[in-house]
Order: C-alpha cells, then structure tokens, then sequence
C-alpha cells in the first residue's frame, strides 16, 4: 500500500514535456506496467503521479536499451520486480463519483472505460473514411494521369502515321515524278 504522502498529479501534457516521451508511449506504459506508474482518472482527465517520471523514463530506457539485444515486456517487467519490486497498484481517483457506493463507482468506472474505447473506435473509424477517402482521390488522378498517357499516346500516334504517309507520298512523288 502506498504511504500518507502528499501526491503532486502532473497533466499527460505535463509528463510528455518532461520526460520527452510520446503520450501514446505513455499510455501502453501505464496500461503495460499499472504497478509501477501510478495515475488517477477524474472524469476524462488522466493525471500521473510526478514521482512516476522517473520509472516512465527508466522503462522507456529498458526498451531503448540494445545492447542485449530488443528487450521484450515481460524481460522489462522483471528488471522493474528486481529493481522496485512488486510495485503499487495504480491510483484510480474519480472525483464525481466518489460519494457513491463502491458497485456503483465500479461500474461508473467501467461505462467510463466502455466510452474511452467507443471514442477510440470513433477514431480509427474516422481515420479509416480519411484514408479510404484519400485512396479514392489518389485513384481519381491515377484515372486522369492514365488519360492524359494515352489521349497523348494516340496523338503521337497520329503524328507518326501522318509523317510515315508524307515520307512514302513523297518518296513515290520522287520515284514517279508527280
């Protein structure tokens, strides 16, 4: 259990700035190693304990780390047990229910979880119609372009064929006198 300490929360915004680290790093961090990054969740806001940035930077450097070759999760989550041992488990604060029953909380907690991986969905599904939509454009000129080859194709075409015929008219004008 942790101790009676005073917890400084630092913004996902706050933790990137200061361990340079991505904030989707930081998130499969958080979701990878809950004992060791303590966070809380208050509503949507997502906060970290600012004692977690040096293991955040320590797992980040674990990962970096090649001299042994790539370090998988599990081979970084035992340096962490050596290192910290079993860790704590995460702090999850959410403010607005926090007066209700421990079910209730539960389950706000879990339709909270439930709308993050619906808004995550949204997402990629917006990301999917962007990139089916750009596909879409990239085929449209490709058609042009193609057009474009063979509409010029076909007039050099024309251009060669009327040159061939006024060499061989003239070749025959020659031969013949005309």
């Amino acid at each position: 259990m942790m101790e009676n300490k005073q917890i400084s929360w630092l913004t996902m915004k706050q933790i990137v700035a200061k361990t340079g680290i991505k904030a989707t790093t930081v998130n499969r961090y958080k979701d990878e190693f809950p004992e060791y990054v303590i966070y809380r969740t208050n509503g949507q806001l997502l906060e970290f304990d600012k004692d977690s940035i040096p293991r955040l930077r320590h797992i980040y450097d674990l990962y970096k780390d090649r001299a042994e070759g790539r370090r998988t999760t599990e081979r970084v989550r035992d340096i962490l047990q050596k290192e910290y041992g079993t860790g704590e488990s995460p702090v999850i604060d959410i403010a607005v229910v926090s007066s209700q029953p421990q079910e209730q909380q539960l389950m706000s907690m879990i339709a909270n979880h439930l709308i993050e991986q619906d808004n995550r969905m949204v997402a990629i599904e917006f990301k999917t119609n962007e990139i089916l939509e750009q596909n879409t454009e990239i085929l449209a000129s490709q058609l042009e372009i193609k057009h474009a080859v063979n509409e010029r194709l076909a007039l050099m075409s024309e251009i060669a064929a009327t040159r061939r015929d006024e060499k061989q008219q003239g070749f025959w004008s020659k031969l013949f006198g005309f």
